[in-house]
């Protein structure tokens, strides 16, 4: 995951928009650099501490300052038949995409992996990923 690059002047706006407690701690991490008016770094990990406690206000000033985030979802939200392709980079799945393809009453769903279908997962593997919208093309066999 990449770090994010925060001016002096949004990173002024977060913490004007921050309720008290973040308020604190945002001044504590950027005050320096926003004095120096240099910009800050910020990982991934904080990145999405910050946006987990966002405000829907809050969020549209993130929204203007990083871009929309991309939506994940879990396995867990798929329904029959629907897909995701699966976003973690430190997974060899990584932009896998893989399909609920089965579910019977009282058992665990069923994945497989579009690409390559020997592999597999009951019961619900744990990837987060966007969903994504299967389409089938075909070509007549002469």
């Amino acid at each position: 995951m990449k770090n994010r690059i925060l001016t002096p002047q949004n990173a002024q706006q977060i913490i004007n928009a921050a309720c008290p407690t973040w308020r604190t701690i945002l001044a504590k991490e950027w005050a320096t650099n926003i004095v120096l008016r240099q910009n800050n770094e910020i990982d991934e990990e904080f990145y999405k501490e910050m946006r987990s406690a966002c405000t829907a206000s809050q969020h549209e000033l993130f929204d203007s300052i990083f871009g929309k985030d991309k939506r994940l979802i879990s396995t867990s939200d798929l329904a029959i038949g629907e897909a995701m392709m699966i976003v973690d980079p430190n997974s060899r799945w990584d932009s896998a995409i893989i399909s609920r393809i089965w579910n019977e009453k009282g058992k665990d769903a069923t994945f497989v992996n579009m690409k390559d279908p020997k592999y597999t997962w009951t019961p619900s593997p744990k990837f987060n990923g966007i969903r994504v919208k299967l389409t089938i093309t075909h070509e007549e066999v002469k």
